[in-house]
């Protein structure tokens, strides 16, 4: 297995997708980082194990056609250099406003 350390403001979701291409594999990534969870970010700088995307399909039972990984999408994040990380929030937003007259709490 490869290792890759974490960024700021990545969740497992984000990893799925960057790492495997795809969110569908959320599961394998959790099932081989133990560590991980489903909600929340993962603090930056943390280790985590990688399967080869070959690995991945075989242990979902899949063929080379399997849709747990995309690898177009992945090489892209590979070859970019791009990171997705979808946490981020703007600390100095509040629920006030985040909001408008029009788009409320109340959805009016």
């Amino acid at each position: 297995m490869k290792q890759y350390s974490t960024h700021n403001h990545q969740s497992v979701w984000d990893l799925a997708v960057q790492l495997y291409g795809t969110v569908d594999a959320v599961g394998q990534l959790i099932e081989d980082n133990p560590q991980l969870c489903f909600g929340g970010e993962i603090p930056a700088g943390t280790v985590i194990n990688v399967r080869p995307s070959a690995a991945v399909r075989q242990a979902q039972g899949g063929s080379s056609g399997n849709e747990r990984v995309n690898e177009a999408v992945a090489d892209y994040f590979e070859r970019s250099g791009r990171i997705s990380a979808t946490g981020w929030t703007d600390p100095e937003a509040s629920e006030e406003t985040n909001f408008s007259e029009d788009f409320n709490n109340d959805f009016q």
